[in-house]
């Protein structure tokens, strides 16, 4: 009975893990809505598939907590414990390339969206990617990590 239920529980926690996640990784000044990338259906999908030599639109709505003026952009890879900033083609100010109209008023929904490539030599591996759009403060407003892997 034992060996029964353990094979149960085992198949259900890997029927969690197989399909990937949008995880909001620590949003304080700000709600995470929605979160949409090209290319990738996450409820079917273990991660999102960002090919070399391509690009990749992500697109994120949500909702302020407080009026914001200054927006900054922060994209990292995460593979393990490291940590690798990807830079913006267009800068890292959100309020000039994202769609965003600055400032932001409170408690209002927003849709920021910005274009990554992904270079021909990046390596072909999983990664998580950690989007954070930052306020003046350096808080985030919203902070979302994607599972996806390079193609």
């Amino acid at each position: 009975m034992n060996v029964i239920r353990f094979t149960a529980l085992a198949l259900l926690a890997f029927a969690n893990l197989a399909l990937g996640e949008v995880e909001d990784c620590g949003s304080e000044e700000g709600s995470l809505d929605a979160v949409e990338i090209s290319d990738c259906n996450l409820d079917t999908m273990k991660a999102c598939p960002l090919k070399r030599g391509g690009e990749v639109v992500m697109k994120m709505k949500f909702t302020t907590k407080k009026p914001e003026t200054n927006i900054t952009t922060v994209v990292h890879g995460i593979l393990g414990l490291i940590k690798v900033k990807f830079n913006l083609p267009d800068g890292d100010n959100a309020c000039l390339t994202s769609g965003l109209e600055c400032p932001l008023e409170e408690n209002k929904q927003y849709t920021y969206s910005a274009s990554l490539p992904v270079l021909n030599k990046y390596p072909r591996l999983s990664v998580k990617v950690q989007w954070e759009l930052k306020d003046s403060a350096n808080k985030n407003i919203v902070c979302v990590k994607i599972p996806a892997k390079i193609v």
